[in-house]
């Protein structure tokens, strides 16, 4: 059976740098974020899901750009939105992931770092930032 999954994922910019997550069955760094639920918008999905997998408290400030991953029968299309982090920034994250780094936005650490469903999204943030 083909299944498309629609998911919104989180940039979260902090002191110059951004959020990422360790995803051990993808073997990457990835954005926080994650499945919409049924009668939720991308904006409700990303807010959730990041308090879910990091306790922060997050406010959408634009939306980023889409992503698509086609593998096998599953199509996971989504959203990655900038995030600012509102209140407190002490992440706990939920059993979902082994661990969290803050990198530098810098183009060559996200290509060599960052999952590929979403590395150009990223990298295209990051260019259009510095013009």
């Amino acid at each position: 059976m083909k299944v498309l999954r629609p998911t919104a994922k989180a940039l979260i910019v902090h002191d110059g740098k951004f959020l990422a997550l360790w995803c051990a069955e993808c073997k990457a760094l990835e954005l926080p974020g994650g499945g919409m639920e049924f009668g939720e918008t991308a904006k409700c999905t990303v807010i959730r899901e990041v308090y879910e997998e990091t306790k922060l408290k997050v406010a959408v400030t634009k939306l980023i750009d889409t992503w698509d991953l086609i593998k096998d029968d599953l199509h996971i299309t989504g959203v990655i939105y900038l995030c600012k982090i509102e209140g407190t920034c002490e992440i706990v994250l939920s059993d979902e992931h082994g661990s969290y780094r803050w990198l530098d936005l810098d183009v060559n650490i996200v290509a060599e770092h960052v999952h590929s469903a979403f590395k150009n999204q990223i990298i295209k943030y990051i260019e259009g930032e510095s013009q």
